[in-house]
C-alpha cells in the first residue's frame, strides 16, 4: 500500500465456485472450466443450475437429463442451498455419453476485503 493511504479491512464470507470437467470417471486431473467468487449461496446454486442445463444437453443420456433436471428444479438444489447456508460445501456432477464428467463445486470461504480510502 502506498504511504499515506488509508484502507479499511473487513472479513467477509463468500462462496468459491468451480466448474471442472474430468475426461473419465478414473481421471485425477480435471480441466478447469470456470472459477469465481460469489456473494451468496443463491447465486452459486443459480449458476450451477444454469450451467448444468446448458452444458452439452444433447450429449446426455436420457437418464442423466432426468437427473440433471431433477437436481436443478427439485431437491438437489434445495439441499445444496441448505448445506451452503450451514457453512458446508455443495456440488453436482453429471456424466456425458462420451464419458466426460462435468462437475460443479461450491464452498464457503472467509476472505479479507481491503478497500482504499480516498
Amino acid at each position: 500500500m502506498p504511504p499515506g493511504r488509508d484502507c479499511t479491512v473487513a472479513l467477509r464470507t463468500g462462496y468459491w465456485f468451480e466448474a471442472l470437467c474430468y475426461p473419465d470417471a478414473y481421471s485425477t486431473a480435471p480441466e478447469l472450466l470456470d472459477r469465481l467468487m460469489l456473494d451468496t449461496p443463491e447465486e452459486a446454486v443459480r449458476l450451477i443450475r444454469t450451467q448444468s442445463r446448458t452444458t452439452r444437453p444433447f450429449a446426455l443420456a436420457p437418464a442423466e437429463v432426468d437427473r440433471a433436471l431433477a437436481w436443478a428444479d427439485g431437491g438437489g438444489r434445495l439441499q445444496a442451498l441448505a448445506a451452503l447456508h450451514r457453512g458446508e460445501p455443495a456440488g453436482f456432477s453429471i456424466v456425458l455419453r462420451s464419458g466426460l464428467r462435468p462437475e460443479w463445486r461450491v464452498r464457503p470461504v472467509d476472505y479479507l476485503l481491503m478497500t482504499l480510502a480516498h
